[in-house]
């Protein structure tokens, strides 16, 4: 159940920077993608990108040593 007092619970307003900053870290990644398809291979890269979009469920639980 959400708190309403949480403010995980208030909506999100994008700055002109935050949507600057956006842009340009979304062109980043379509240029890294780029050269990851350049050296895998598209079939590879979709591929990839399929199974990192997966969900993974729940985090495991691990204890620290």
């Amino acid at each position: 159940m959400s708190d309403p007092a949480s403010a995980r619970s208030s909506p999100v307003r994008t700055t002109a920077e935050g949507t600057r900053v956006h842009r340009r870290a979304q062109t980043a990644l379509a240029l890294i993608e780029q050269a990851l398809a350049d050296r895998i291979g598209a079939d590879a890269a979709t591929a990839l990108r399929r199974a990192l979009s997966e969900p993974w469920g729940e985090p495991p639980s691990v204890e620290a040593p």
